[in-house]
This record gives C-alpha cells, structure tokens and sequence, in this order.
C-alpha cells in the first residue's frame, strides 16, 4: 500500500524505509524456508521429484530474488553459463543455489563481485559459486556443513543466519547422489568457493535413491 503510494506522493526517507523492510523480508523468508526444509529433509518428506528444467534461467530467477539486496550491497553478478537442460529435483536444486548465493551476498564486501560459473566436465555438471568476502578458514571448513554450525565473525558484521543453509546443500546435493567441496581461494576471488558436481543422468539419481 505504502509502495504503491496509495496514501500520496512519499519521500526519500519513506522510500528508504520500505526497501530496508523489503530486504529483511527477503531475509526472513530464507530463514523460514531453510527451518521447512530442513523438517523435510530430516522426514520421510524427502523424496526426489525429477523434471526437466532449463537450469541457467532458474539460476537466473533466483539471481532476480535477491535483486534488493544486491542493489544495496552494489554487488554485481559474474554469470558464466551455457543453456543447459537438466533432469533433476527442481525444488531441492533451487534450495541448494539459492542458499550458496545467499551465503555468497551475505559474506560480500560491499561493491564486491560473485561468480556463478555452470558448465558440463567429464559428463557431470559442475556449479561453481564464489565470492570475494573473508573466506572460510581452513579449521572451520569441516564443520561448515554440519547442522547449526556457525562460522565465527567479528561482531560488527552483523551477520545472521540459522547455521542450517549449507546443511541443507550438502543433504540435498547427496541426495542426488552428487559432491559439494570448498575450493581454494583465488586471486579475484578470494573469499568462499563451492564447487557442486552433480551427475547429469536422471537414472543415476533415481537408482540411487530407492530407500528414500
């Protein structure tokens, strides 16, 4: 209603406040979705779903999610990727994206970069998604993907989150019987980088996932 300017013309401050109310919904929705599914994951609600989908536009979808927050961060998107086809758990596959982008932005210096690097190796597809924020140090890298786990952070970051995000991408990611690894840093960009490898055969999955 304030948006729309129902109630008449607003300000600049008026403004101000309705996108920092629309990024912490943003925030706050992640936070919910990651509390249900990690209920689901941890129920007999697990089940893989295959389709087909396009997975460079739901990247890209989930890329246009986040658009506020990448405006107030300037942060800025370095898409490498090729259409590509792909039978696999659409629902479970977008948690897995939307929660390293996530972590990606949240952990971002402001005015920084994130690449988003999709491409097809040795018949396996590797997602690749890095950022130039502090990284994770190499005694925390064990744990990150343990339930609840919370990489430590100055305080004057501010950063908050549930400690479920990236379990949930190592649970879904081996639910289709693919790898999730953290990369070492390079020089533009230094901070996080997770590899994904997923295998490209839906029969692959499927096989594998039959006491699921």
């Amino acid at each position: 209603m304030l948006e729309d300017e129902v109630v008449g013309e607003l300000n600049a401050e008026q403004h101000k406040i309705i996108e920092l109310l629309q990024i912490a919904n943003i925030r706050l929705n992640s936070l919910i979705e990651n509390l249900i599914e990690y209920q689901k994951a941890t129920s007999t609600l697990a089940k893989i779903n295959l389709s087909r989908f396009r997975l460079n536009r739901l990247i890209e979808q989930i890329c246009a999610d986040y658009q506020l927050l990448l405006d107030s961060k300037q942060v800025t998107i370095e898409f490498e990727a090729k259409p590509i086809d792909f039978v696999a758990d659409r629902d479970k596959i977008r948690i897995i994206i939307s929660n390293l982008f996530s972590n990606a932005l949240k952990f971002s210096p402001h005015g920084g970069k994130i690449l988003i690097k999709l491409g097809i190796t040795d018949n396996k597809l590797h997602l690749l998604i890095a950022d130039q924020g502090p990284g994770i140090a190499k005694n925390h890298q064990p744990h990150i993907f343990t339930e609840f786990y919370k990489q430590p952070v100055p305080e004057d970051w501010k950063i908050k989150g549930s400690g479920l995000g990236l379990s949930l991408v190592k649970d879904y990611v081996g639910a289709h019987q693919g790898q999730i690894s953290v990369l070492a840093a390079n020089e533009h960009y230094c901070g996080a980088n997770f590899l994904v490898i997923l295998p490209l055969t839906a029969k692959e999955i499927t096989n594998n996932n039959q006491s699921l």
